[in-house]
């Protein structure tokens, strides 16, 4: 007696042996790139990315990391103490790229039933996925000055702190500031007010 053949919901719930292996076979080359570069990776510096983002799933997430990390590095913008952080970022970053990889394949609307018994268009979920995730990215890229402002801002800050602290990015021979200017007031965003010229002098 010949085996029975499931039903064709079945066979798409479960899956063909085929659509299996080929699967595994996509996740075994997925973890071999991510540990190929993990490999890579200088040991013991702020480029070395978290444990979070080994996992397969996070490739997208890693790929961000590699290609943004050494430039914040070198610009101290990344330090140990910020590798969580700017791990977030990656996956939500990671997490648009799907967004918009499944709506490009999948389309943006759905046709889902009415209680009428008709049909109508809806907006996919990888919609709102989309949405959700660039809002997450934008507001952790700021805190890496990762947009045009946020950066200049981020730079001109550093500029005073490092004029105040020389030794805070590794510069120790630099000279400390003068007294005039470490001891005025920081009266607006960044310091911008030590940066006032004096007024006029009056002449009479």
């Amino acid at each position: 007696m010949g085996r029975r053949k499931l039903p064709e919901e079945q066979r798409a719930l479960h899956g063909s042996v085929k659509t299996r292996k080929s699967r595994i076979q996509r996740q075994a080359e997925e973890r071999a790139a991510v540990a190929a570069a993990i490999a890579e990776l200088p040991v013991g510096t702020a480029l070395r990315p978290p444990g979070v983002l080994h996992e397969p799933h996070h490739a997208k997430a890693l790929e961000i990391w590699n290609e943004l990390g050494p430039e914040l590095e070198r610009t101290n913008r990344l330090q140990p103490i910020h590798r969580q952080a700017f791990a977030m970022f990656c996956i939500y970053m990671g997490e648009w790229w799907a967004a918009c990889e499944d709506l490009a394949t999948g389309g943006r609307s759905q046709s889902v039933p009415t209680v009428s018994g008709g049909v109508m268009e809806r907006d996919r979920p990888a919609v709102r996925w989309r949405a959700e995730a660039f809002a997450n990215a934008l507001e952790a890229a700021k805190q890496f000055g990762l947009t045009p402002r946020e950066e200049y801002a981020l730079f001109k800050d550093q500029t005073v702190v490092a004029r105040e602290n020389p030794s805070l990015f590794g510069n120790p021979s630099a000279p400390a500031p003068a007294n005039d200017e470490r001891d005025a007031p920081a009266t607006s965003i960044g310091g911008m007010s030590r940066l006032k010229s004096a007024g006029p002098t009056q002449t009479h």
